[in-house]
């Protein structure tokens, strides 16, 4: 029995027209002109009051080699343990991994930027005269004639903004850290409505970092320098004794290092600047893309208005 397979290739019975496209916009060409002006028009007047942001940016390299799992202490460990000295082994994000997220961390922010900065130039600005370099702030939120916080909040907010609040604002609109993977380079960025605002908050965050994590590398050189000096005075064991010695040497030339260099983890290859150029908003870019916007919308609405009360026409007409 044969049984034949047939296939179905009908096509739709109507196909859209590229010239009845066109015949449909132009009929509305009018409107769709209006329309589109209208979106333009909108977008730089609201682009208008958009305020200027400027941005400072520096470009950091590492200071020193990163510290990784491949450290004198973890050679020593394992010979250590097998002649009964527990030394614990080391393993250490690099540097540079770790001063970044440092930078971004909420206990740095208030230890050491925050009573650094003036807490009304992060959360109350208004606008900067780059002319007078002058501030202004918003007067709803704090009074800069009696430099008082006056404004109208909830709860868990409070009427001086806390750190926390602080923070998160600081990390959302002011702060951007890029890495380049390939050269070890480290751009960090600082956005602010003033431009001398921005260059001095660079130059405390980079300041900050530094020293926070020199200091800290001083605590913990010391704290290994201590441990394993006592190691040395209660193992029996030469071999260990010299292995141990030299873990120490190279901890105090550590510790001398941090003593002495001030740049301690990043070295400036281009230092903060106050930039003379907004960075932002791109008032052209804005108001381009609500032109385009705005005339794919009209045409958009358009073209379907006009097929639809073509289908309901033939629809009635049937």
């Amino acid at each position: 029995m044969n049984t034949e397979i047939k296939q179905d290739f009908s096509y739709p019975k109507e196909e859209i027209d590229l010239r009845e496209i066109l015949f449909a916009l132009g009929q509305r060409k009018l409107w769709i002109l209006s329309i589109t002006l209208l979106f333009l028009v909108t977008s730089i007047i609201f682009s208008l009051f958009l305020p200027d942001i400027y941005r400072s940016q520096t470009i950091l390299k590492p200071a020193q080699q990163d510290e990784t799992s491949g450290s004198p202490i973890n050679a020593v460990s394992g010979l250590a343990n097998l002649a009964g000295v527990n030394i614990p082994s080391t393993s250490f994000a690099t540097n540079t991994k770790v001063a970044i997220e440092t930078m971004k961390a909420f206990s740095f922010f208030e230890k050491s930027f925050m009573p650094q900065i003036q807490l009304e130039n992060l959360m109350a600005y208004d606008s900067w005269d780059p002319i007078n370099n002058s501030n202004s702030y918003d007067q709803n939120i704090y009074d800069s004639s009696s430099s008082k916080w006056v404004r109208t909040i909830s709860f868990p907010k409070k009427q001086v903004p806390s750190a926390q609040e602080a923070h998160k604002e600081f990390l959302d609109h002011h702060l951007a850290i890029e890495e380049d993977i390939e050269t070890g380079l480290v751009t960090v960025s600082i956005d602010h409505k003033s431009a001398v605002i921005a260059k001095k908050w660079l130059e405390i965050l980079i300041k900050q970092i530094n020293f926070v994590m020199r200091e800290e590398k001083k605590y913990l050189s010391n704290k290994s320098i201590d441990f394993l000096t006592q190691q040395i005075a209660i193992t029996r064991y030469t071999e260990i004794k010299e292995a141990l010695a030299n873990v120490v040497q190279r901890e105090t030339e550590k510790l001398m290092l941090a003593e002495v260099d001030e740049n301690y983890v990043f070295h400036t290859i281009d230092p903060p600047y106050a930039p003379e150029e907004k960075a932002k908003p791109v008032r052209i870019l804005i108001a381009l893309l609500s032109l385009i916007i705005g005339a794919i919308l009209a045409c958009s609405y358009v073209l379907l208005s006009y097929f639809n009360n073509k289908t309901a026409y033939k629809k009635f007409k049937h």
